[in-house]
């Protein structure tokens, strides 16, 4: 009859629907795979910290999913090089994307995750830490550009889980050692105040840790 009809056909409209929409997700990844495979998304992410850090960076594998970058084995040197040893050690980092810049084949981060890390803190003799030197040059043997594409930042949220730090002052032999660190902050700028949440186990001697 002319109902039957036209219920299976608004059947079948349905389901060709449901099923485009199942596929969606799919077709995306696939999409955005074929515009940032790998290895070019490994470039723009060496090319963009060791700008920003002015350090050298190793990363080990990279990929980009609907859920954002994934960054595994990153390393970021002392100053000037790895020859003067490691500063960061992470052994996983995230980075969650914003879908609209997706549509110019751009990269823009809106909040970082950072996993299985370990940071070592030192001031030497004359009282310089060595982080007092990240983001003033651009280091030796930096990535060459990942032809013309850009890793941008527009978030304001980072994230860290499983971290352990070192802190160790040449001058008065003060020693810190604080492991499983869980760290959250929101609102994060370049400069002012942003709320800070930190938890970690602590050990070590006494002694005033000056952080300027």
């Amino acid at each position: 009859s002319t109902g039957m009809r036209i219920n299976r056909r608004l059947f079948k409209m349905a389901a060709a629907r449901l099923a485009g929409l199942l596929l969606l997700p799919e077709a995306a990844l696939v999409a955005l795979r074929l515009a940032f495979p790998p290895d070019k998304v490994k470039a723009m992410a060496l090319e963009r910290l060791q700008q920003t850090l002015g350090r050298q960076v190793r990363i080990g594998s990279a990929g980009v999913g609907l859920r954002g970058i994934s960054l595994d084995g990153v390393e970021i040197s002392e100053a000037p090089d790895f020859k003067a040893g490691t500063f960061i050690k992470a052994g996983s980092l995230r980075l969650s994307l914003q879908w609209r810049p997706l549509l110019d084949k751009r990269l823009e981060a809106s909040e970082l995750s950072i996993s299985d890390w370990t940071c070592s803190i030192t001031r030497n003799a004359k009282g310089v830490l060595n982080a007092a030197t990240l983001g003033s040059s651009r280091p030796a043997g930096a990535a060459a550009s990942a032809g013309g594409a850009a890793l941008a930042w527009s978030g304001d949220r980072i994230r860290s889980s499983g971290g352990a730090l070192r802190y160790a002052d040449a001058a008065s032999g003060t020693l810190i050692e604080i492991k499983d660190a869980d760290l959250t902050a929101s609102g994060v700028r370049a400069s002012g105040a942003f709320p800070l949440e930190v938890t970690f186990a602590y050990s070590g001697g006494a002694g005033k840790v000056p952080l300027d």
